[in-house]
Order: structure tokens, then sequence, then C-alpha cells
């Protein structure tokens, strides 16, 4: 057996380490031609548990983003200060 096969066989799956709240619609444990299949079917699968993190989308406009000004869209389209 050659060493880059054996080298294959002793890496390990990467895990990573930060988990984003928003994206994808990859659902852990699952493969992608599962989900297209149980969806051409018309079975929907949802997820058991939810968090309780808060979308920012639900939050009250108190403390949502102020506006952009004109002048902070201007510094940022010329990549900061000249």
């Amino acid at each position: 057996m050659s060493l880059s096969l054996r080298s294959w066989k002793v890496v390990k799956q990467h895990i990573p380490l930060i988990k984003f709240r928003k994206g994808g619609n990859e659902i852990p444990g699952i493969n992608q031609n599962q989900t297209s299949h149980s969806q051409s079917l018309g079975v929907s699968s949802s997820r058991s548990q939810k968090g309780s993190a808060i979308d920012d989308t639900e939050l009250p406009a108190r403390y949502s983003r102020k506006p952009m000004s004109q002048i902070e869209m201007e510094f940022i389209e010329r990549g900061g200060p000249e």
C-alpha cells in the first residue's frame, strides 16, 4: 500500500467549530441525496428543536441598525481613508 493511501485513511473528517445561525439548508446527519429525494416526494422535514436565539429580523425597531449616512457609504465605497 502506498504512503499516500495510508495517509488518507489516517485523516479524520473535518468538523467545523463555528456554527452559523443563517444560511445553508443543510441539516446535520442527512446527506443531500436524501434531502432532494424527500423534497421531490413532497415530504417536508422540519427541525425538532428551535434554539433560544432570536433572529435579527424579529427584533424591535429600537434594537435594529441605524440607517447609513451618505458619508458612511462614500467612505466604504472608496475603501477607507484617503
